[in-house]
Formats: C-alpha cells, structure tokens, sequence
C-alpha cells in the first residue's frame, strides 16, 4: 500500500497517475476535507480510498500510515514539510517527500528509516541531470546550468522554484571557482538566446544547497547556475519574491502563483533543462549537453516523486535520511522518470549547448 498525503492536490494526482502507469493501484490518498475531492477524479481513480487526515496530527499521521509501506508527502505547506517528516520517522514505513526544508537534515541518521526529501523537479531531477551527464567523463571539469519554467503554479510547484533561488543560503551572482564559491563572479544576461527555450530571457545565477551537493558529486571544480525568466510580470516581480522568501515564505509562494497566472495569459507552459559539462572522456577532453523538457511542473514533480515511491516499494532505496538526487540509484530513478513521461523531450549529445542553437532554430 502507497499512501498519499495532499492526495488531491495538483502534485498528490500527478502522483497518483504516474503511480497507475507503472501498475500500482493500492493506494490511499489524504486530505483535510476529502468531501473537495471531485466526482471526477474519484472516476478517474476508482481504486484510491480517501480518508481526512490531519497532517499537524502525530497520531492521525501514524495511524493513516500504518498499513503503507511508503508514504509520499505532497502536502502545500512548506513549513509543516520537516514537522511531518519528524513525526514519520520511526514509524515503520518508507517516507518521501517531494518538497524540501532545511530541517530534514535535523532528523537523525540512526534508526533505520528510509526518508528521502526534495523528491521533485527542484530540487531533485535538477541535481540528477548534472550527475547523469557527468556520468560520461572521467574527470568533469566545469558545468554549467541553466534551468527556466514558465507554468501556472500550483502551491506545490510555486514552492519548489522559488525554493530553488529564493532560499537564505542562496548566494545571488555566485559562481563556483577552482572548486570553492566566489561571490560576485557571475553576471545576470538581459535578453539572452538560450537553445531550447521558445523566446529570449533573462539569466540569473544563483547558488544554493543543491548546487553545492551538484559540485561535490560531479566534482567540478568550475560552475555556474542560471535561473532562465520569462516574461514581463515574473522577471518584474521575482526579486521582491525572492527578498519576501526568508521573512514570509508561504506569502512570497502564494505571490508567485499570482504572478504566475498573469503570464500565462497569453503563452504556453514548459520546463526546461539545459545543462553544459566539459571535462576529460575516454576519447580525451569533451563539451556534452543535456537537455530535457517537459509542459507541466507539477506534473514532472508529481512524476519524480512517484517514481522514487515506486522504487522504494520495490525495496530499491537505501536506507537512511538524504535528499532524492543522491541516492546511489540516481540514475534508475532518472531512466524511470523517462519511461513514464512519454511528452518529456530527454537528449544528451556532444559540444556545447549554443551549438543548438542553429538545429533548434524555428522548432520551438
């Protein structure tokens, strides 16, 4: 049995139908008030029990838990994310998250537990991607990433973007330098023409959390990481998101999918990766791109989170407390992820990304 928690969310059904794809169908979903859940998705998801769970209850989470062998966590509230997962642990059953806090890693290592967090898109596949291209050298030297999604956010999806650059250890215009952090290395690019992205957009770097454990396990010793803005209202707004994030994380979240929502009026959603790596192969010193696109965040967090979920069903995670993109079988997960997502569009290929730029011109 798989039980989900913020089941009938935006994230929690996109759980659940990648779940159905790959030929689970015990589950049981969650929620503070299950009677929202609507007659469609119960035709939908005949197979799913509801039951109303309080997720600030120790006893009504246990209790929902006790016959799961794995509990994923899509729950909205960012601050009740390292709460739920404190009250998890010891309990029996293998718990993921698909969101992050900085308080998991207040959770202790010792008891056996398997609870892996930041099981979305970003974090999470972000940091799977860089280790999957770096798989292909011996020695990576640099990388270099951009990430861009332009969507109308879901409370979930809001919170893992503006998680991924607006958190307090995130350093803006740092890059990595000889392999330590240098502030004010890198430069914010006006109107620039990334391969893969429909329109010219603007180039934050940032750093964080993520892209530290990106450098420790590719082993670069040179990288930088841009967040790609799309649009009028998002590029106008998201600084004083971002300054709004340490304060008053759940108000800059909920003004993000405001934003959201007006730049989508007249454009198509997508989430893009593109990512750089040059380094030493058997065939002597490369450039490889990676790049994957999908049309929905949500959609590619819920994707992610159900399949570690499934792996974890199938007694395929290691134990212990650690963030989704390091577990050793990062790769599986990834492969997973892209059997299930048949939109996705996932390709690695040899010299650097602006070399796209011509093959992709006109196709997007």
């Amino acid at each position: 049995m798989i039980g989900i928690l913020g089941a009938y969310g935006d994230i929690g059904l996109n759980v659940i139908r990648t779940l159905k794809k790959l030929g689970i169908t015990e589950i049981k979903g969650c929620g503070r008030d299950v009677s929202k859940v609507s007659e469609k998705v119960k035709a939908e998801f005949p197979f799913v029990s509801w039951q109303n769970v309080d997720v600030s209850s120790r006893e009504q989470l246990r209790s929902f838990a006790k016959d799961c062998d794995v509990v994923v966590n899509c729950t909205p509230s960012y601050h009740m994310s390292g709460i739920i997962a404190g009250n998890m642990a010891g309990c029996g059953c293998k718990y993921i998250d698909a969101g992050f806090s900085e308080e998991f890693y207040d959770i202790p290592d010792n008891s056996g537990d398997t609870l892996i967090f930041a099981a979305g898109s970003t974090p999470g596949l972000s940091m799977m991607l860089c280790r999957y291209l770096a798989k292909n050298f011996v020695r990576t030297d640099s990388i270099r990433y951009i990430f861009g999604a332009l969507d109308v956010f879901s409370y979930g999806a809001a919170r893992d973007y503006i998680e991924g650059i607006g958190s307090r250890d995130n350093v803006p215009l740092l890059a990595y330098k000889k392999g330590v952090k240098a502030a004010m290395a890198a430069k914010r690019q006006l109107q620039a023409e990334v391969p893969m992205f429909p329109r010219r957009v603007e180039l934050c770097p940032f750093s964080d959390t993520e892209t530290d454990l990106i450098m420790k396990y590719t082993g670069a010793q040179e990288g930088v990481f841009y967040i790609a803005l799309d649009g009028k209202f998002l590029t106008g707004e998201l600084n004083k998101i971002r300054m709004k994030y340490d304060q008053s994380p759940e108000e800059a979240v909920s003004d993000l999918m405001k934003v959201s929502r007006l730049e989508m009026t007249d454009k198509s959603g997508y989430i893009r990766f593109l990512i750089e790596a040059a380094g030493e192969t058997e065939n002597g010193d490369e450039s490889m791109t990676l790049y994957f696109m999908n049309e929905s965040s949500s959609e590619l967090t819920g994707s992610v989170a159900a399949c570690t979920a499934y792996l974890a069903h199938e007694g395929r995670m290691a134990a212990g407390v650690y963030p989704c993109a390091c577990a050793e079988n990062f790769e599986e997960i990834t492969n997973l992820l892209l059997k299930v997502c048949s939109d996705a569009v996932f390709q690695v290929i040899p010299g650097k990304a602006d070399s796209l730029l011509e093959s992709c011109e006109g196709e997007i």
